[in-house]
């Protein structure tokens, strides 16, 4: 009798197990994705916001937002976004030299930078070189 219990009880035991690490597994995407940074990306524009004093130098002019450059003086970093094969999305810490800025845009220039490059201008938590992210929003 007390056999006959004892199995009945892990039985029930092993099929709650196997129900509950199968939901896991099937919701470890949407687990995972909840505990990255939130981030917003905005694709990278080529261009300058003042275009009176000439620019001497041949490097490609980027403007980007503001709050998207971290950096005081004539030098900052930008993160950009890699998105790898299976969708995911890491930031990669860039060096740029701010060559111009206003209230809304930062005129700057990288060797690291491209015309389809997205960098990162808001995030719910602090990022480093390399961290995964999730891209809540992609404005063009």
């Amino acid at each position: 009798m007390k056999k006959d219990k004892l199995k009945s009880v892990v039985l029930k035991f092993s099929i709650v197990f196997f129900i509950v690490i199968a939901l896991l597994t099937y919701f470890s995407k949407t687990i995972n994705n909840m505990l990255l940074p939130k981030v917003k990306v905005v694709s990278v524009q080529t261009g300058v916001i003042d275009d009176t004093a000439g620019s001497n130098d041949m490097k490609t002019h980027y403007l980007l937002p503001v709050s998207s450059v971290d950096g005081a003086g004539n030098t900052g970093i930008v993160f950009v976004i890699n998105k790898t094969e299976n969708g995911d999305a890491t930031v990669e810490e860039v060096s740029v030299d701010i060559c111009n800025s206003d209230e809304l845009y930062c005129e700057v220039t990288s060797d690291s930078l491209f015309g389809d490059s997205q960098v990162v201008y808001k995030t719910t938590k602090s990022i480093e070189n390399g961290s995964s992210v999730y891209i809540e929003e992609e404005t063009v």
